[in-house]
């Protein structure tokens, strides 16, 4: 099920600790977390700090879906898009 959507990672685990550590690692990445709340919640300060903190990136949603004409997409459409 997890395949369609992109989430499925195949590692090989037959080198040393350090090697299986590293591919897992790289194939792992990018770790994607979601804030989610009610309009005047603070989600974009806090998703600023986090990202301060972190080194990622922020990815505002709704300009995602305005910026790729998302508006009249179905949501299948848009989270293939953004995985």
């Amino acid at each position: 099920m997890y395949q369609k959507f992109g989430k499925v990672r195949e590692v090989d685990g037959s080198g040393d600790t350090l090697e299986v550590w590293k591919l897992t690692r790289k194939a792992m990445l990018p770790q994607i977390s979601f804030i989610v709340g009610p309009k005047f919640s603070h989600k974009s300060s806090i998703g600023y700090e986090v990202c301060k903190r972190t080194n990622a990136k922020l990815l505002r949603f709704n300009a995602f879906v305005k910026k790729n004409n998302f508006e009249n997409s179905d949501d299948n459409t848009v989270v293939l898009a953004l995985i």
